[in-house]
């Protein structure tokens, strides 16, 4: 465990080197923004239910899949890019660690994304509430159901968080990691409301804040599961491969 932490905490320090932190803030304020824009130019009364619903709707059906794949392609190109395996994956159990701590940074990373977009979502509306006089938005923002929601979204998307850092790191080029989460991001478009919805891992996030609770609790475990065993099969994975 010590070692994890070790480990951990190097990754944490490699990822503050790159422009992982800056897109942790840039993507969730796109967000903010456009629904600021959208708030703006309204021409129907609205309550704080709907402006909550549309803003984590926007963030968990486009922009978190693709943000997701472009951290992990980051994450990847840190060693790529760098030559930095020949020291990280000096024995079987550093191999291990290495790659436990790439995953755990990059749920950090997801976690604090999904936390400004959070934030950024009461912000827009109380901004552009401020600014149309004369037609405010009604109700009452409720931050324990905005908490529910970015807790779901975030451990729905463990499963695609997983396979995207998975492919970023199972290949020099960052290509292969870019083409899965953009298909991924467009099936998502696509079919986030059909029945198979629940089998694709860039689809699970946005179901999890689904008006259909069941749905939304499977979307959720699915999620949780998929990204346990993709972990696993990451690990064995990448473990026997030769990175040097």
């Amino acid at each position: 465990m010590t070692a994890l932490v070790r480990f951990f905490l190097a990754e944490l320090l490699k990822a503050k080197r790159t422009l992982a932190l800056w897109l942790c803030l840039a993507a969730p304020a796109a967000v903010g923004a456009t629904l600021f824009v959208l708030l703006l130019g309204r021409r129907s009364s609205l309550d704080w239910l709907s402006v909550q619903s549309t803003g984590m709707f926007m963030w968990s059906f486009f922009m978190l899949p693709i943000s997701v794949t472009a951290l992990a392609a980051l994450m990847g190109q840190i060693e790529y890019g760098a030559g930095g395996w020949s020291y990280a994956l000096i024995s079987p159990q550093r191999k291990v660690a290495t790659f436990a701590a790439k995953v755990l940074v990059t749920l950090l990373l997801v976690a604090l994304m999904t936390t400004v977009a959070l934030i950024l979502v009461p912000v827009a509306g109380t901004l552009a509430d401020l600014l149309k006089a004369g037609d405010q938005i009604t109700g009452r923002l409720v931050p324990a159901n905005l908490g529910a929601q970015g807790v779901k979204i975030f451990a729905a998307s463990l499963a695609l968080s997983v396979l995207q850092l998975w492919a970023a790191l199972r290949f020099r080029s960052f290509v292969p990691a870019l083409i899965l989460g953009v298909a991924g991001t467009f099936v998502t478009v696509v079919a986030h409301a059909s029945k198979y919805a629940l089998a694709i891992p860039w689809a699970l996030p946005v179901n999890a804040i689904g008006v259909d609770e069941a749905r939304g609790s499977l979307a959720v475990t699915v999620g949780l599961t998929a990204g346990l065993v993709a972990f696993v099969l990451m690990i064995l994975d990448l473990s026997r491969k030769e990175f040097l």
